[in-house]
């Protein structure tokens, strides 16, 4: 059974919404609005005198984005759109109504460190500690993420950490599980980018004698 198209369906709104005793007053096809949530239900029965109301949808979410290049994209029937990372773009889903997008590839950042951190993604950092420089890597990380460290000041000036469940290639030599690289003179120099998301690393630059374990 359905609405005669000639005919507008009848629209009611309420602040609860609709149960199987709400059939008395209304036709096959009539709409339920509930404003404090912009909530909509559809009367499709009213068979042995239970009322079927079937929801429709949410108004007032998002309905269309514009993007730079394409046509228009529209909410599917839950009222969600998808925001997807691509090329250089990571996304993080932060909160249940926020999205952070991370911009990735524009360059390596520089800072002059003395002290131990977690390692920031896609960072450089200069090595003045008085003693060694423990960087931990990152826990979650994408693929194509670089880290690199210089030291100025002494031979054990920086300790590259891998966190458990990650692994350090050089060349045909790996870090154990959770292991590290360690410089082991004044200027060493290391470059190392994950090729595993958020497990594998490899080194691709390295200047002087680097400590594995």
């Amino acid at each position: 059974m359905g609405v005669n198209p000639s005919t507008p369906p009848q629209l009611v709104t309420e602040t609860r919404a609709p149960t199987a005793n709400d059939y008395i007053r209304f036709a096959i096809g009539t709409l339920w609005l509930i404003p404090p949530t912009n909530n909509v239900y559809i009367l499709t029965s009213k068979a042995n005198n239970i009322a079927t109301w079937t929801k429709l949808t949410t108004l007032g979410g998002v309905f269309e984005f514009t993007t730079d290049v394409g046509g228009p994209v529209y909410a599917n029937p839950s009222n969600a759109v998808a925001v997807v990372g691509g090329t250089n773009v990571v996304t993080n889903g932060a909160t249940p109504n926020t999205i952070i997008i991370n911009g990735r590839g524009g360059g390596v950042t520089w800072s002059t460190e003395t002290t131990s951190m977690p390692a920031a993604i896609d960072h450089g950092y200069i090595v003045n500690g008085a003693g060694t420089v423990v960087f931990t890597l990152p826990a979650v990380c994408p693929a194509g993420s670089v880290f690199k460290f210089t030291g100025i000041n002494n031979a054990t000036g920086w300790q590259v950490l891998a966190n458990a469940g990650q692994t350090i290639y050089f060349g045909a030599v790996s870090t154990s599980v959770g292991g590290t690289l360690t410089s082991t003179e004044t200027r060493n120099s290391i470059e190392i980018v994950c090729v595993v998301a958020n497990t594998g690393f490899n080194v691709l630059n390295c200047q002087g004698n680097i400590s594995i374990s």
